[in-house]
C-alpha cells in the first residue's frame, strides 16, 4: 500500500456450510477465489469471519474472526512494444524489430514468439527466460513479397498465465 492510500475491504468468498457442528466440535473448510487484479502478489492481509451477522447463539462471540496472511502468486504480463518493420527492395526480405517486456509481478520461462507480414511470410522463436521488469529486444530478417502489414505476437500459443492476455501482440 503506498502512503495516502487506503485499505480495500471486499467479499472474496462466501461459503455456507449445510453441517451443523455439535458443541466442542471443530469444522475446516477450503475456499478457492481468484484474487482481484488489485491485489499486489506476496503475502497480503486476510481476515477470516464465522458467523459474521452472529445468526448463532453462542457462549463466546469474539472468537469469531482471525487475521492471517494470504499469499498471493503474481503473474507475469508479457506484451509487444516498439515494433518496426522495413522492407528492403534489393534482398527482397522484411528486416524486423520489436521489444518483448515482461511487466507482470513474477518470471515467464519458454516463452515463444512469432512475427508475420500480411504477404503470407513468417519467422519464430523462444526466449528461455524474461524476469519481472525485464525486456528482450527482438530482430531479424525474413524473405517476403512486399507487405503492408507486420504483426508480431509474444506467446502466440498462449501457454503462459498472464495478467493481461490482450497485450500479446502489436501491428504496423
Amino acid at each position: 500500500m503506498t502512503a495516502g492510500e487506503s485499505p480495500r475491504f471486499v467479499e472474496l468468498a462466501t461459503e455456507r456450510s449445510p453441517t451443523a457442528l455439535s458443541a466442542d466440535e471443530m469444522g475446516t473448510g477450503e475456499l478457492v477465489f481468484v484474487a482481484p487484479d488489485w491485489v499486489r502478489g506476496g503475502p497480503n492481509p486476510l481476515r477470516c469471519v464465522v458467523d459474521a451477522m452472529e445468526e448463532i447463539e453462542e457462549l463466546d462471540e469474539a472468537n469469531n474472526d482471525d487475521d492471517a496472511s494470504l499469499i498471493v502468486l503474481a503473474l507475469p504480463d508479457l506484451r509487444i512494444t516498439a515494433l518496426t518493420s522495413t522492407y528492403n527492395v534489393s534482398r527482397s526480405e522484411v528486416d524486423y524489430r520489436f521489444q518483448i517486456d515482461n511487466i507482470g509481478g513474477s518470471a515467464a520461462s519458454d516463452i515463444g514468439w512469432a512475427v508475420q507480414t500480411n504477404a503470407g511470410s513468417s519467422a519464430s522463436g523462444s526466449l528461455l527466460f524474461l524476469g519481472p521488469g525485464d525486456s528482450q529486444v527482438i530482430s531479424g530478417s525474413m524473405a517476403s513479397d512486399p507487405p503492408s502489414v507486420t504483426q508480431a505476437f509474444v506467446d502466440p500459443s498462449d501457454e503462459i498465465r498472464e495478467v493481461d492476455e490482450t497485450n500479446n501482440s502489436a501491428m504496423r
